[in-house]
């Protein structure tokens, strides 16, 4: 409910502009993009929150002592310090917009905008009186008095003219720095600003992929184009992410009385739900079921209707490398990828932690698919399974130390990476239900949650309280997350504690002065009390996909239920690492150099394998969908020498 959530949008929003700039379609004026937040002050409003807001609040005096204790700062130091304490913590927007009809600011029409309502015209003029001085330090030929708004300097650039100063805007003084064309900051935001229904908001953002088109125009005046921009630019449009019929992202973030709230919308992307693999056909109570009662922490979603075959569904996409990957990897264990295991998965896929898998820490980790041809992808398991048996016996390794075994539990087949006779801590098991392929740290967890998936367990998440009374009603969801903060907070209040007292000594002085903000993490069982779980889900409301997240309202609350998250995964950020080290090493085993292992074929290949379709709307922001990577691919495959190691 922070900021992130407006940063993720303008980092999505800088790597599309960077490729998308060629497109016949006009596109005369409007709102490109438009950042609105609220300030400082009230994003912690709740009562578990004022230790950490008094301590902010005495930063800026903190901040002023500085000068005086760092002789080498330069005498302008001191303003720069003011100024910003003077912005920081206010209300800011940024907003992009054109103007193709009034292009009079340069910059192609577009205009970039960056605005602090300050509130005060006094403090306003000091904050413009410090930047005038340093923009004249730096040798900028400043005319003051600005042809655009009164009170504001403006700079003249080869590109577009820049603005900057003091302007009374219609909710009060703000200070703005414009670059480029922008005739109608106050109107163009009001329009442009997504609507809170039922809650106050905190921060507002959308993105009019449409207004992109222009930059065609752009590009013809740079140089810039050719067949592989022509060949990109045309998958970006089948994305819906370019062209008159574009699709709009709109993201609101608030609160309400009891808790916090924010709301991702994909305005109209259905017609482009085939092209990005999103799925149109909801989770179901089955699906539920398959996840223990007592799991604290569950992403689960719905595959796109063409299940997992997509990924290497175009080899071109791979180019020759990778062509010669998947070639050498049928040759070698006798496994198509995409006819034989690919195209055998899709459905559902879900990840958990729960009790009943491991006792709900990185080891209880959980991952899971559905079957859409079961015989045809255990076959290709057994076959991978003989390769890697048959590999080890053939190479220098002691082969009576390590093999992947298989075995039974009931109706479940199992295999399991073991090392007989070597006091090895690491047993990979996956598990293989009539429905379900599983995947487990350790066979304990592969067990539980197949017998789970096989219904010989609890009554699955929709027995848990505390989800179920989150869920909404009415709205069939194709993808959800839950975190049980309440259980969990516990192991991420310790840190939380740590980055409190950080804090407090922040803005403490060191000058014997009485500052001092106390306690800014309240104790835990205050902190606890009422606490609430984190539930994220995402569903279609007529032609747009809607993801809402609802948590505590306390941003402690929540982040220690963040920081307990992070510091069970953490193992598992190392660990891999060091496990793809070991396979670039040790990849000849199937007949694969290290080279071609961990060359660029694979990592385009790693990155396709987290569809677009399995994940909410603001983890799309910022996790690039594999249909962008392949309609991106060609401004990178550039040719490798043959001498690259």
């Amino acid at each position: 409910m922070n900021r992130c959530g407006a940063i993720g949008l303008v980092a999505v929003v800088g790597l599309t502009t960077s490729v998308s700039i060629a497109q016949p379609e006009p596109y005369t004026k409007g709102t490109v993009l438009i950042v609105d937040t609220a300030s400082m002050d009230r994003m912690l409003p709740d009562a578990k929150d004022q230790g950490l807001v008094r301590a902010l609040a005495m930063l800026p005096g903190r901040v002023k002592e500085l000068p005086g204790e760092l002789p080498d700062l330069p005498p302008e130091a001191a303003g720069i310090f003011n100024t910003v304490m003077t912005c920081i913590g206010k209300p800011f927007r940024l907003m992009v917009a054109y103007d193709g009809d009034l292009p009079t600011g340069g910059l192609f029409g577009y205009g970039i905008g960056i605005s602090f309502l300050i509130g005060d015209e006094a403090a306003a003029g000091e904050v413009h009186t410090t930047v005038s001085g340093l923009m004249a330090q730096s040798g900028q030929r400043i005319k003051k008095t600005g042809t655009r708004w009164k009170g504001m300097s403006d700079i003249q650039t080869p590109v577009g003219l820049v603005s900057f100063g003091p302007r009374n805007a219609k909710d009060g003084w703000r200070y703005e720095v414009v670059f480029g064309t922008m005739n109608d900051a106050d109107g163009a935001a009001a329009a442009a600003l997504p609507k809170a229904d039922g809650f106050e908001p905190l921060i507002r953002a959308r993105m009019d992929f449409a207004g992109l088109t222009p930059l065609k125009d752009m590009a013809n005046q740079l140089g810039a184009g050719g067949p592989m921009v022509e060949e990109m630019l045309s998958g970006v449009k089948e994305m819906g992410l370019i062209g008159e019929q574009a699709v709009k992202i709109s993201y609101i973030a608030g609160i309400t009385k009891d808790e916090s709230v924010s709301l991702s919308t994909w305005e109209g992307v259905k017609p482009f739900a085939g092209t990005l693999h999103l799925s149109q056909t909801p989770l179901t109570p089955a699906d539920y079921a398959v996840v223990p009662a007592d799991a604290t922490d569950v992403y689960m979603a719905k595959i796109g209707e063409d299940g997992f075959g997509y990924l290497l569904a175009s080899v071109s996409q791979l180019g020759d490398e990778g062509q010669e990957v998947l070639s050498q990897i049928k040759q070698h264990t006798g496994v198509d990828l995409q006819k034989d295991l690919l195209d055998a998965m899709g459905g559902t896929a879900a990840v958990y932690m729960s009790e009943t898998t491991g006792g709900g820490g990185l080891t209880s980790m959980v991952a899971m698919m559905k079957f859409r041809d079961r015989a045809k992808a255990v076959g290709a398991m057994n076959k991978f399974a003989a390769a890697a048996n048959q590999a080890v016996e053939e190479s220098d390794l002691p082969a009576a130390y390590i093999n992947v075994a298989s075995w039974k539990d009931g109706e479940t087949d199992l295999m399991t990476l073991r090392f007989p006779g070597v006091p090895v801590p690491l047993e990979l098991t996956m598990a293989m239900t009539k429905e379900w392929l599983v995947f487990s740290p350790i066979p304990q967890g592969a067990v539980a949650a197949a017998r789970q998936a096989s219904g010989k367990g609890d009554g699955g998440l929709m027995a848990n309280a505390s989800f179920r009374s989150r869920l909404p009603e009415g709205k069939p969801l194709v993808s959800m997350s839950f975190s049980d903060t309440p259980r969990t907070m516990k192991d991420g209040y310790g840190l939380l504690s740590m980055a409190g007292s950080a804090v407090s000594n922040l803005v403490r002085s060191p000058h014997g002065a009485t500052r001092d903000p106390g306690l800014v993490v309240p104790l835990y069982k205050e902190l606890a009390t009422g606490a609430r779980s984190r539930v994220t889900f995402t569903y279609w409301r007529g032609e747009d996909l809607v993801t809402e997240t609802r948590a505590d309202r306390s941003g402690l609350v929540s982040a220690a239920g963040s920081l307990a998250m992070m510091l069970k995964i953490a193992p598992a950020l190392v660990i891999p690492a060091a496990a793809v080290s070991f396979a670039a090493e040790e990849s000849q085993l199937i007949g694969v150099g290290p080279r071609e292992a961990s060359g660029s074929a694979l990592a385009r290949a790693a990155l396709r394998a987290m569809p677009m379709g399995t994940l909410s709307v603001e983890q799309s922001l910022l996790l690039m969908s594999p249909r962008f990577v392949e309609v991106a691919e060609p401004m990178w495959r550039l040719p490798q020498s043959k001498e690259t190691p």
